[in-house]
């Protein structure tokens, strides 16, 4: 598991929950 990719996709989910 790469915990960078675990960074973005979190970044992600966080936008699209505005």
């Amino acid at each position: 598991m790469n915990y960078e990719g675990l960074a973005i996709y979190d970044a992600v989910i966080q936008l699209k929950n505005e």
